[in-house]
C-alpha cells in the first residue's frame, strides 16, 4: 500500500513539471543580417524575440544549419535588448543561419529557434586549371571529350568558355565547372581555355586558366595521290617534286621510299620537305632513277598505314620527246606551210585578175589628173570676180596659177605619148 502511494505522487509531480515546460517555451526569435559577405571580414548578425521583456533573460547562439553542434556566435541580452551576433566570417558559414534561444541558466524554460538566414559568402576566385577526361588530349572523332575548369578557391562562380579566344559555340551551365563535348570532330580541335568570375557588390574577380589543346583525330583513310611537279630549266627537267596526299586523315604524317628503301632527311638527289614530310624534291641525274612510293598513317598512331602506287623516275624519259608532242609539232608545221603556200597563190591570182580587168593604159589613166580648160577657168575666174569685186588682183594671181599648171601636166602627158586630141 506505501509503495503504490510512493508511485501515484511522483506520476502527480512529473505532470506537472511536464506542464510548466510547455507553458514557458520562449518565443520564436528572428535572425537579421547581411545576405553576403565577403570572406575574412566581420559581420554582426541580430536575433531577438518580439516583444520579450527582462523579465527573463536570454542567452543567444548562432549556428550554420548543417553544423548545429557547433557555436559560430553567441550573446547574453540581461535587460531584454536585441542581441549583436559579431561573426568573423569564414567559407564554411556559407549556407543557411539559425539563431538559437534559450533562458539563461534556467533549464526549465523551453529553447526556441529562429527561421533560416540565407548567406552567401564570396571567396574570389583565383587560381584555375583544365583537368580532361580522358586524360589525352589526343582525342580520336566521335568520342566525347570532359573538361573540368578546377579552381584553387572561389565560391558561388560562374564559369566561361573559349576556344581559340573564341566563346564556344554550345550550349553548357555557367555555374557547372564541367564542360561535356559529345560527338567529337575536327572543328572542336583547339585552345580552350576558361574563365570564372564571381562578384561581391559591385567588385568583380576574374581569373583564367591556361590554354589545354585539344586535337580531334580523323583516322587516316582513302586512296593515297602523287603528284608531280617538273624544273624545267634550258628545255630541260632538271628536277622533279613529289606531292604525297591522303584523302582523309586529319594527322596524316608520310613515309618516302626509292627502290623498297626508306628515305628521310637530305640525301645526294633528294630532300623530304614539309613538317608532315608530304613532298619529297628530286635532282634528276641516274641516281634518282627508279620506283617511288609514299605510306600515309595517323600522327599519333602509326602501328597501320596506306601505301601510294609506284610512280617510275627516269632521267632519260624526262628528257625525251614524246611520240605525241611530234607529231602535234609536225601537225602545227604542215598547217603553217599550208597556210603560207595558200596565201601566196591567191595573191598571184588576184594579181592576174586585176591585170586582165584593167589594161595598162588605162590603169594609168586611172591615175591621170583631171585639167580644166582655159575658158573653163576663165568663167570661173569671171564669176568669181563677179562675186568678189574687191579681190581682182588675188583672182589674176589665182588664173597665172592655174596656166602655169596646164602647161606642167600638159607636158607629162607629151612625155607618156597618151594625150588625147
Amino acid at each position: 500500500m506505501t509503495s503504490m502511494h510512493l508511485i501515484l505522487i511522483g506520476l502527480s509531480v512529473l505532470h506537472a513539471r511536464t506542464g510548466g515546460l510547455n507553458e514557458q517555451k520562449l518565443d520564436k526569435p528572428v535572425l537579421k543580417g547581411p545576405s553576403i559577405a565577403l570572406k575574412d571580414t566581420s559581420e554582426y548578425f541580430y536575433c531577438e524575440i518580439p516583444g520579450h521583456t527582462a523579465a527573463v533573460q536570454v542567452h543567444y547562439e548562432l549556428y550554420v544549419e548543417t553544423n548545429m553542434d557547433k557555436i559560430i556566435s553567441e550573446h547574453t541580452s540581461l535587460t531584454g535588448d536585441t542581441a549583436a551576433l559579431l561573426l568573423f566570417v569564414r567559407e564554411h558559414h556559407d549556407g543557411r543561419l539559425i539563431c538559437k534561444a534559450s533562458a539563461h541558466n534556467n533549464t526549465d524554460i523551453q529553447s526556441s529557434y529562429s527561421d533560416a538566414w540565407e548567406l552567401r559568402v564570396i571567396t574570389p576566385v583565383k587560381g584555375l586549371g583544365i583537368i580532361s577526361h580522358p586524360s589525352s588530349l589526343n582525342v580520336w572523332e566521335g568520342q566525347t571529350l570532359t573538361l573540368q575548369c578546377k579552381k584553387a578557391q572561389g565560391t558561388h562562380v560562374s564559369y566561361d568558355w573559349f576556344l581559340n579566344e573564341m566563346p564556344v559555340q554550345m550550349q553548357y551551365d555557367r555555374n557547372n565547372d564541367t564542360l561535356i563535348i559529345h560527338r567529337l570532330s575536327a572543328r572542336h580541335t583547339g585552345d580552350y581555355t576558361c574563365v570564372a568570375s564571381n562578384q561581391f557588390n559591385d567588385t568583380i574577380y576574374n581569373s583564367s586558366s591556361e590554354a589545354v589543346t585539344v586535337n580531334v583525330k580523323e583516322p587516316v583513310g582513302g586512296a593515297v595521290t602523287l603528284t608531280p611537279f617538273k624544273h624545267i630549266k634550258d628545255f630541260q627537267v632538271v628536277g622533279v617534286g613529289l606531292l604525297c596526299k591522303v584523302e582523309r586523315g586529319t594527322f596524316p604524317v608520310y613515309r618516302w621510299f626509292h627502290n623498297g628503301s626508306r628515305l628521310t632527311g637530305r640525301g645526294d638527289f633528294y630532300a623530304v620537305a614539309y613538317s608532315d614530310e608530304s613532298f619529297l624534291s628530286l635532282s634528276v641525274s641516274r641516281n634518282s632513277n627508279g620506283f617511288y612510293h609514299c605510306d600515309a598513317a595517323d600522327r599519333f598512331d602509326n602501328s597501320s598505314s596506306i601505301s601510294s602506287a609506284k610512280m617510275i623516275i627516269s632521267e632519260e624519259a624526262l628528257n625525251s620527246v614524246s611520240p605525241l608532242v611530234a607529231v602535234v609539232v609536225f601537225t602545227c608545221f604542215a598547217v603553217l606551210i599550208v597556210a603560207v603556200t595558200t596565201c601566196c597563190m591567191y595573191g598571184v591570182m588576184l594579181r592576174r585578175r586585176y591585170s586582165s580587168k584593167y589594161p595598162l593604159n588605162e590603169q594609168r589613166g586611172i591615175n591621170k589628173i583631171p585639167v580644166k580648160d582655159e575658158d573653163d577657168e576663165e568663167d570661173d575666174d569671171y564669176l568669181m570676180l563677179e562675186g568678189y569685186d574687191e579681190d581682182v588682183t588675188h583672182a589674176d594671181r589665182m588664173s597665172d596659177s592655174n596656166e602655169d599648171e596646164d602647161e606642167s601636166v600638159d607636158e607629162t602627158l607629151l612625155y607618156e605619148g597618151a594625150a588625147p586630141e
